[in-house]
């Protein structure tokens, strides 16, 4: 039972593997490869090939987690997780050092195995299904190449374990370095490349024998700034002309908020939110979200009354105003946290007409630091809290300077009433 199990993981064939040339397969694959030859761009051979092995249902999850649970001991490391991966997508798990994303990566590959829930490929319950048997591969943060072979040789390495014919195995590496851009360095060894190149060699590599899923854990960790950024346009274009899911592991918010389709931030081993970048930053689901994903002004409140999707909260100075609220989140009385991002918050020597529309702060200016086209000012409410306001450098407002009593005004409309961040 285990052994059947097992052989429905591995997936169709992708390419026959006793294919010889000038054979026929009877199971349709080369017929497929051998279509996809004509009248096509470079690269586009393999795309083809990709597409027709990952034709599965688009309904069903490529991954999927139900009530996943690991502990260390006494040491919960993943808690209650519950997300679905879709086919095709860009998907970033984000969050800082010791949040349990990477194990998280690695009982998706079958590196770490699940204290408690499920884990779901392609439908299939894999949760006890050793890493061989799983059709995914993994990007590491030290890309592991192999020193003495070259950037083929190192790509061929996969297809050459499984007894793929040589011929089908020069076509297939050839059509995977068109689509890395790496045809012109096919012989060069690790040692001869830069640190993008090497990335874009593990890629390869772990692309060639056509997964359902990509996993990456931090693979970008290693190179510097500018090459970091450019890597990270080469990733998601590489992934849109694949067209496979990749489940990319970072705590770097540019780079899950640059590449990803949908994100899950974690904290403390708990998934906070699932969404896309716009929804995680500007509907955050908690506290945390909001100030880990960019900057964010956490301001404590007190609800004074709450009736349908607004609730009416008292500011520092005691300020009143109407702010968006989820229908049957707060009550009269309780604790919460406004939020609102640094770029919507303005700043005016006057108060201005509320009318409703406006939260209105007083404020002192305790910092005012020029960051090229923006002026980044740091403010104190009366209740010593500290806020940020980003003011374009071409729109000062007259009086602003170094210690000054101004008002900090924002949109209601941008505000995300929270709860404050639960204790312990």
């Amino acid at each position: 039972m285990r052994s059947r199990h097992a052989e429905r993981l591995a997936g169709p064939r992708r390419i026959c593997q006793k294919r010889e040339p000038g054979l026929r397969c009877d199971a349709g694959c080369c017929s497929i490869a051998r279509r996809a030859t004509n009248g096509r761009r470079p690269g586009e051979k393999l795309l083809s090939t990709l597409a027709t092995t990952h034709n599965g249902d688009p309904e069903v999850p490529v991954i999927s987690l139900e009530n996943v649970h690991k502990r260390f001991g006494s040491f919960v490391a993943v808690e209650r997780a519950n997300f679905e991966i879709r086919r095709g997508e860009f998907f970033s798990m984000l969050g800082p050092s010791g949040c349990g994303k990477t194990t998280m990566l690695r009982m998706i590959a079958g590196f770490e195995e699940v204290s408690a829930g499920r884990i779901r490929l392609d439908g299939v319950d894999v949760s006890t299904v050793p890493p061989y048997r799983r059709n995914v591969n993994t990007v590491f943060q030290q890309y592991a190449l192999f020193p003495h072979l070259n950037v083929f040789d190192n790509v061929a390495f996969g297809p050459r374990s499984k007894g793929i014919a040589e011929a089908e195995v020069k076509r297939r590496i050839g059509e995977m370095l068109e689509v890395v851009r790496l045809q012109d360095y096919a012989t060069r060894r690790p040692d001869q490349l830069s640190g993008g190149q090497r990335q874009r060699v593990a890629l390869a590599r772990a692309l060639v024998n056509f997964p359902s899923a990509l996993l990456l854990d931090e693979p970008l960790s290693a190179l510097d700034l500018k090459l970091r950024q450019a890597m990270q346009l080469e990733l998601k274009r590489i992934q849109r002309e694949i067209g496979i899911a990749f489940v990319f592991v970072t705590h770097d918010q540019e780079e899950a908020l640059t590449m990803s389709d949908r994100t899950a931030v974690m904290s403390e081993g708990r998934v906070e939110q699932v969404g896309t970048p716009e929804e995680i930053y500007h509907s955050p689901a908690t506290v945390f979200v909001a100030g880990f994903i960019g900057t964010a002004n956490l301001i404590p409140v007190r609800v004074v009354r709450s009736a349908s999707a607004r609730a009416e909260v008292e500011l520092a100075g005691g300020q009143q105003a109407q702010v968006p609220a989820t229908a049957g989140t707060f009550s009269s009385g309780d604790r919460a946290v406004v939020m609102v991002r640094p770029e919507r918050v303005k700043l005016s020597a006057q108060r201005p007409e509320n009318g409703g529309r406006w939260c209105t702060v007083p404020v002192t200016v305790t910092e005012i630091i020029f960051q090229g086209p923006v002026l980044r000012c740091l403010l104190r409410d009366s209740a010593g809290d500290e806020l940020t306001a980003h003011i374009d450098g071409a729109e000062r407002p007259p009086g602003l300077a170094h210690g000054a009593a101004m008002w900090a005004v924002w949109d209601t409309a941008a505000v995300r009433l929270l709860p404050p961040r639960a204790q312990g």
